[in-house]
């Protein structure tokens, strides 16, 4: 369940999920409201600004705080009044700079492994997680470190990948290795679309062409082939097409398939 407010969708936070990244969107709506400033310290009012307005402030920045909370945490902290109180309880218990904590995270970190065949998207996910989960907590990781953690995370089908972005260079940017996996990745998913569609008409020719053998050899004629100005077959046709599994038109002439191609070129940028 997510609330929404100043048009954004915020995830409650139960307890459960991520809340380093769950605190950030707060503060960002705190900001947006002009409420941060109540994140201070009672004691540290602003000078400019009178107790009343100060107090209006106070109270609004820790209902905010608490509306973007589930039902078990909100219990934990019903009580708290102060916003700067409220957020100092939920850093303590939930955003544990412990040594336990450390390890464990650097013990994900450096055991994450993406399994061949694997979603990059989801890895990269997971893996931005974890650096921001440690840097959180004050752990700091040097840009390197962080680049060669993630190129050998990847399996081996992207050996060659990882061999063209080392080759000839001293130091390697993580943003730029992400970006070349992203980029890989598109592509990668681009041929596959296409090498799928290929296979299909290849196998429907094939089809095709016995159908047509078999007519032959029947003495039978073909039903349904009286030709329109087109080419394109008209009247009655109980063929079946192999891309779409519809009757009354083979695949040459399958208008879902021609929509598909309309709309790959499309993206291509070749029309």
């Amino acid at each position: 369940m997510a609330r929404k407010s100043t048009g954004f969708a915020v995830e409650l936070f139960n307890g459960h999920n991520d809340f380093t990244l769950w605190q950030q969107r707060v503060r960002n709506i705190l900001v947006r409201e002009d409420l941060v400033k109540a994140l201070k310290p009672k004691s540290e009012k602003l000078e400019e600004m009178k107790e009343d307005n100060w107090k209006e402030m106070r109270e609004l920045a820790n209902s905010t705080i608490q509306l973007y909370l589930g039902n078990s945490t909100l219990r934990e902290v019903i009580n708290e009044t102060d916003p700067a109180e409220l957020w100092a309880k939920l850093e303590s218990k939930y955003k544990s700079k412990s040594l336990t904590n450390r390890l464990s995270l650097k013990k994900q970190l450096y055991a994450l492994s993406m399994p061949d065949g694997g979603n990059i998207n989801e890895h990269l996910d997971e893996f931005n997680r974890l650096i921001t989960e440690l840097e959180a907590i004050g752990a700091k990781i040097e840009e390197e470190d962080k680049t060669i953690i993630l190129l050998v995370s990847l399996p081996i089908s992207y050996e060659h990948l990882q061999t063209t972005l080392l080759f000839g260079k001293d130091t390697l940017g993580l943003d730029e290795v992400i970006a070349t996996l992203l980029s890989h990745e598109s592509m990668r998913r681009k041929e596959s679309e296409k090498t799928f569609e290929e296979r299909v008409m290849v196998a429907s020719s094939g089809s095709q062409a016995r159908g047509r053998m078999t007519e032959r050899q029947n003495g039978s004629k073909p039903r349904g082939r009286s030709s329109s100005r087109g080419g394109e077959p008209r009247g009655v046709d109980k063929r079946k097409c192999y891309f779409c599994n519809e009757e009354g038109h083979i695949m040459k002439f399958c208008p879902k398939l021609k929509a598909r191609a309309r709309e790959r070129k499309i993206r291509s940028g070749g029309g």
